[in-house]
């Protein structure tokens, strides 16, 4: 072979060979990279499955909250119930209080007129003829 071509061939060889290392390098930082992202992957599973654990866990949770409110609500209607009808009764029994308070000042007068309806009933009897000794104007208590 002529020294010219043998260099020439040479340098080919030379540079199949860089190519070769070079695409060697290459493979395996795409193998490391499919490494990775097969890691990154199993991470992103996990981490999914922990996500969907919390949103179950959350919804679980809110499920009970709202249970508990609905009986909350439920309790609080019946007391406001409860605070409608006492207060009802309140009312009721403010009104009877008001009625009662007027018949009784209406009685009060009414003892009064009678009272004084009695004493002079007996001080008119008091004398046996029906006159008086002293009239009521003049009489001493």
């Amino acid at each position: 072979m002529d020294p010219q071509v043998q260099k020439e061939y040479d340098a080919i060889r030379a540079l199949l060979a860089d190519i070769a290392k070079r695409q060697d390098r290459a493979e395996k930082r795409a193998d490391a990279a499919e490494k990775r992202a097969v890691a990154a992957d199993k991470r992103m599973d996990r981490w999914e499955q922990r996500a969907d654990r919390a949103d179950e866990r959350r919804a679980a949770r809110e499920a009970r909250t709202d249970a508990r409110l609905e009986r909350i609500d439920a309790r609080l209607e019946k007391h406001d119930k409860q605070i409608e009808a006492t207060r009802r009764l309140v009312e009721t029994g403010m009104k009877m209080l008001t009625r009662l308070a007027a018949d009784v000042r209406g009685l009060v007068v009414d003892v009064r007129e009678m009272k004084k309806t009695m004493r002079l009933l007996v001080e008119t009897r008091a004398n046996g003829n029906g006159r008086r000794k002293n009239p009521p104007f003049y009489s001493v208590q």
